[in-house]
């Protein structure tokens, strides 16, 4: 049984064949329109990755309950419903530049780790998709939680807010959760890959994390339309034992950007930070 497809290009606009025992599909840049229906049941598949296949408009993830990894980036065409039901298994999901895509609904308890919804123009959710993010992993302890969505507005529950890259606040030693928001003007626009940043803790409760996203440049787009685009990155960090007697949180963010030729104008514009309990959103 075929358990393993990867097949750039991939000419067809379906699939010619049932992939029930398939444990990885990679179909980049690939003619589909849609990929199976809802009465295929694939209990198998494990990662999934149509990237670049701008003729897909339906893409049914809730027949794979042990999806971990979903990868459709550049699926321009993908409909305000493709992305609702998403199974718990997943852990990583990479929606860059889904210009279509206008809703997205992550189950209660999800296991998302990475989350890249960058550059989804018609993707308005804000603040609702923040808080759907929070509201994962119950039962997994990771270190570091990542997450960047289109938004121009921190959200309240941050009570402590900065503009700019750093904000210090009492800390109890309990995890926290941080909120930076980063603007980029077009034609260029950001992609956050899971190579995308780095962190640290340092002595005395300073926390450091710097941003290394992609930077592509939007061709097509006429100078009128050259408006900053901005981003919300929101991490959330597991407690540390090396932190647990420290009195006061230093978070520090920066852009570390890799253009050299013609580096864009991008730029942290604030960020918000807070401390978690239990039982909070």
């Amino acid at each position: 049984m075929l358990r393993l497809l990867h097949w750039d290009d991939y000419p067809l606009t379906t699939l010619p064949f049932s992939p029930r025992g398939l444990v990885e599909l990679t179909l980049r840049r690939s003619n589909l329109r849609t990929l199976w229906n809802y009465n295929l049941y694939l209990n198998k598949l494990k990662r999934l990755d149509v990237s670049g296949s701008k003729d897909l408009t339906e893409l049914i993830v809730s027949m794979a309950p042990e999806l971990e990894e979903l990868v459709a980036e550049g699926c321009m065409k993908l409909n305000l419903l493709s992305l609702e039901e998403l199974p718990l298994s997943l852990n990583y999901l990479n929606a860059h530049g889904c210009s279509s895509l206008e809703t997205v609904s992550l189950p209660l308890n999800h296991s998302i780790k990475h989350l890249d919804l960058s550059h989804c123009s018609q993707l308005h959710q804000g603040e609702e998709l923040i808080t759907q993010f929070l509201k994962g992993w119950k039962h997994e302890q990771v270190l570091l939680r990542f997450a960047c969505i289109p938004g121009t507005v921190i959200p309240s529950y941050f009570d402590n807010q900065s503009l700019g890259t750093s904000i210090q606040l009492s800390f109890n030693g309990m995890g926290f959760t941080a909120c930076i928001m980063i603007a980029c003007s077009r034609p260029y626009h950001l992609q956050f890959l899971e190579s995308s940043y780095c962190w640290s803790w340092e002595a005395g409760g300073v926390f450091r994390i710097n941003l290394r996203p992609n930077i592509y440049r939007s061709y097509g787009m006429d100078e009128e339309e050259a408006v900053t685009e901005h981003y919300l990155v929101i991490i959330r960090v597991l407690s540390s034992k090396n932190n647990d007697q420290v009195a006061n949180l230093l978070f520090s963010s920066a852009l570390e950007l890799t253009e050299v030729s013609e580096i864009p104008l991008v730029e942290i514009k604030a960020c918000g930070v807070r401390i978690d309990i239990p039982n909070q959103i």
